[in-house]
């Protein structure tokens, strides 16, 4: 059964991710499936181009007018398939060798898919629930994860352990790494991963600013709403060293007036989290 280990914890300022024209994905085999060329067809919504190399420069097909999520991993755990979401028609699984199609029945926008390593699956998350997508295109909705009141529960493999997790944000500062079985979906494991625990604070002098609102400064023109002291919203998995990333705000001075609206200024608080088998 798995379990879990602080290893450290560490601050910084508000970093912004810069946007990448260009997102490579490498299959365990050496195939690469490289997004490129957004275009934005409405507001924050970008139709993507695909190429798909094999030995870097044989070219196996193109396509285009894709949703690009993130977090993504496309390549199904042996190289063979793709998880495409096309805005125009839905999401499929896609053959590579024959270009075979298997369209996916899945209710909503994908925000995430993840392919296993292990696995001949696909872990999905779209505004309307959670998926196992295996790659004949069978899907199964993973009823036992807990949604937060706002946002999305954040979901990802632990092949190594015969699980997949999910960081599940529960308000009031509370939040809890739960362990699923890779292969059935069923909940094995739960263990309180609190941002108030390990990132304590003064709640009382920082009650007032309001956390449906942006009153969270990240700089000078960006601030993000006040519900981010309360839950983590910077979450990354490294399978490679098993090690995930969480990150809450913590306020730091004093609340001030902007705009006639109570804010303040925040860091970033991380803490690294070691997954054992």
């Amino acid at each position: 059964m798995p379990s879990i280990e602080i290893l450290k914890k560490h601050t910084r300022e508000p970093f912004f991710r810069e946007w990448e024209e260009s997102r490579v994905f490498a299959s365990g085999n050496g195939r690469k499936a490289i997004f490129r060329n957004p275009a934005e067809f409405r507001m924050g919504a970008y139709a993507w181009e695909l190429e798909v190399l094999e030995d870097a420069a044989k070219k196996l097909f193109a396509t285009g007018g894709l949703h690009c999520p993130h977090p993504y991993q496309p390549w199904s755990h042996d190289s063979l398939c793709l998880f495409l979401s096309s805005w125009q028609e839905g999401s499929l699984i896609q053959e590579i060798a024959s270009g075979f199609t298997h369209k996916l029945k899945l209710d909503g926008f994908v925000l995430s898919t993840l392919g296993s390593r292990r696995y001949p699956k696909f872990l999905t998350v779209t505004d309307k629930g959670e998926y196992l997508v295996a790659i004949d295109g069978k899907v199964e909705q993973i009823l036992s994860v807990r949604r937060p009141k706002h946002g999305y529960p954040y979901l990802c493999w632990f092949d190594k352990a015969g699980h997949f997790f999910a960081v599940e944000n529960q308000g009031a500062g509370l939040a809890s790494l739960r362990f699923f079985d890779a292969e059935t979906g069923e909940g094995k494991l739960d263990i309180p991963l609190n941002p108030t625990w390990l990132f304590p604070y003064d709640e009382a002098t920082y009650r007032s600013l309001g956390r449906d609102s942006f009153a969270l400064v990240l700089s000078e023109s960006t601030q993000c709403v006040g519900s981010l002291m309360d839950e983590w919203s910077s979450i990354d998995f490294d399978e490679n060293s098993e090690v995930l990333k969480l990150m809450v705000y913590r306020p730091v001075g004093r609340i001030f007036e902007k705009r006639n609206q109570r804010v303040c200024k925040v860091q970033e608080n991380w803490v690294e989290v070691g997954l054992r088998v």
